[in-house]
C-alpha cells in the first residue's frame, strides 16, 4: 500500500490489515482507539502504519493556501493591449509554462535580471526592462485563468497583465487609454 496513491483518490482514506483501503468524505462518525493499536507496516512501505486487526488508520490532506500574486518586491500595474506589430514587452526573454503564475513570471525574470514581467494568454510569460508605447486597458480585460493556479488572470488573448520591481526608483511612462489622450502612468522602474 502506498500512501499517495490513496491520497489523490479520497480524503479522508483509511486503511487496515496492512493493505485494506477504505475511502470516505467524513471520518467524525469513528471511535478512536489507541495509536498502538495500529501497529501493521504498510505492504507498499514497511515505514507507514496501515491499520491493524479491527483497527483502521486515518489520513487526511491538510490544505495550505498557496501564494498568489507577484514575487516579493514586485507590483501589478494593471492589463495593457499587447499587439503582434508592438510587443508592450520586447526584452529577449519569453517563457512558455503549463504551470504559470504571476509568481512564477515574476521570479524568472527577475532571475533574468529583467526589472517589467507580464503574463499573457493564461500560460505565457514575458520579460523586459520598458513598456513599449500600448494602450492600458481595464483590468477586467485581463481575465483568462493563468495555467498554474485557476483563481488567478495572467493577461488574456492580446492582454498583458504587467508587473514591475516596486523597489527601483519611480518614473512616469506614457501609457494610452483608448480613445483618451495619451496619459502618464506612474510605475516603478
Amino acid at each position: 500500500m502506498v500512501l499517495l496513491l490513496i491520497v489523490l483518490v479520497s480524503d479522508p482514506y483509511l486503511l487496515q490489515y496492512a493493505g485494506e483501503c477504505y475511502c470516505g468524505k467524513d471520518a467524525s462518525v469513528l471511535t478512536k482507539a489507541s495509536e498502538n493499536d495500529c501497529n501493521m507496516a504498510c505492504k507498499g512501505n514497511a515505514s507507514e502504519m496501515c491499520g491493524g486487526p479491527a483497527r483502521l488508520s486515518v489520513y487526511t490532506q491538510s490544505t495550505t493556501t498557496a501564494t498568489t500574486g507577484p514575487a516579493a518586491g514586485w507590483s501589478s500595474v494593471g492589463c495593457f493591449e499587447d499587439s503582434t506589430g508592438t510587443p508592450v514587452l520586447n526584452g529577449a526573454d519569453v517563457l512558455t509554462s503549463a504551470t504559470m503564475t504571476p509568481l512564477s513570471c515574476t521570479q524568472h525574470c527577475n532571475d533574468m535580471g529583467f526589472i517589467v514581467a507580464g503574463v499573457e494568454y493564461g500560460g505565457e510569460c514575458y520579460c523586459g526592462n520598458a513598456l513599449s508605447q500600448s494602450y492600458q486597458t481595464p483590468d477586467g480585460e485581463c481575465n483568462m485563468p493563468c495555467s498554474g493556479a485557476a483563481s488567478e488572470m495572467c493577461g488574456a488573448g492580446n492582454r498583458l497583465s504587467v508587473f514591475i520591481q516596486s523597489s527601483l526608483h519611480k518614473r512616469n511612462v506614457r501609457a494610452h487609454k483608448r480613445g483618451h489622450h495619451p496619459l502618464s502612468h506612474s510605475m516603478w522602474y
